[in-house]
């Protein structure tokens, strides 16, 4: 993973995550019951969990092995990786702080490899796939949820749209550069997997709704897309008068997808599994 990647993470990007971990894991706690589902947990297995940032599915897999079983976190952030230790505390649970790709890994010592949109960051996503497959048991398995392409996911979208004119064009990468959705294109993926050792390459679309930090109100929906949504970056080192025009804008987009559960747009995903070995 590159050292802006690192940088980010250690820094803003992970601090705002942990100030915001509640409402961020309520928004995505559908999508990572996709991928818990998928890869089908047993008691006594051990599970490596690729960016497991703030802990949270690091526990419901350590629930989902019991304590005869065990499970790793990995992460690049040690802001995250500072409250993960601090909330998960099972005695059969550990985290490391690093990049799973490329960091040193037992061979041969997981079950399972997991992760919640942790693996589109790779900047060589085959080598690191390489290398996590190198940590399977021969009969391991994977099992991970991505996004697919931007176009099709409204809950990005819609707040690009709003603020265009009005900051720097974000890139939030493709099919050949680390980031969210990289993997929007299911055929590289799959070439990615295969490539890397992976067999019974399966992928399944899902398209959940995104509900904006988890069901808040409106104006608590607007500061959140503000301070947590994919407009962060670019609105954290913005003017003020900026960051309150960019506000206005959101309200205005936002306010069609407002219900009583919250703001809620539209997602698509990518449920990956395979298996370690084709035997």
């Amino acid at each position: 993973m590159s050292s802006t990647q690192a940088e980010f993470w250690n820094t803003a990007g992970g601090e705002s995550w942990v100030r915001g971990q509640r409402e961020l894991d309520l928004q995505l706690e559908l999508f990572g019951a996709l991928a818990l589902d998928r890869a089908a947990v047993q008691p006594g297995e051990a599970v490596l969990d690729v960016g497991c940032g703030c802990g949270t599915t690091t526990a419901e897999l350590a629930a989902r092995v019991g304590p005869s079983g065990r499970v790793v976190g990995a992460d690049i952030s040690a802001p995250m990786l500072e409250r993960a230790r601090a909330t998960v505390t099972a005695p059969h649970v550990e985290f490391l702080l690093g990049d799973a790709g490329s960091m040193p890994l037992p061979t041969g010592a997981f079950d399972v490899l997991f992760s919640r949109f942790g693996v589109m960051f790779f900047d060589d996503p085959v080598a690191a796939f390489a290398h996590l497959r190198a940590a399977l048991r021969a009969s391991g398995r994977i099992a991970c949820v991505v996004w697919q392409p931007i176009t099709a996911n409204p809950w990005a979208t819609v707040p690009f749209a709003a603020v265009a004119d009005l900051v720097e064009p974000i890139s939030l990468g493709d099919a050949d550069t680390p980031g969210p959705f990289s993997f929007g294109d299911s055929d590289r993926l799959r070439d990615v997997l295969a490539r890397a050792g992976f067999a019974n390459v399966e992928l399944e679309g899902c398209e959940p709704d995104v509900v904006l930090g988890g069901g808040l109100s409106f104006d608590d929906s607007v500061d959140f897309a503000v301070d947590h949504g994919p407009l962060r970056r670019v609105l954290e080192s913005a003017s003020e008068e900026v960051r309150g025009e960019a506000r206005v804008r959101l309200r205005a987009a936002l306010e069609p997808f407002a219900t009583d559960a919250g703001v809620v747009l539209r997602s698509a995903v990518w449920v990956g599994t395979a298996r370690a070995s084709s035997a």
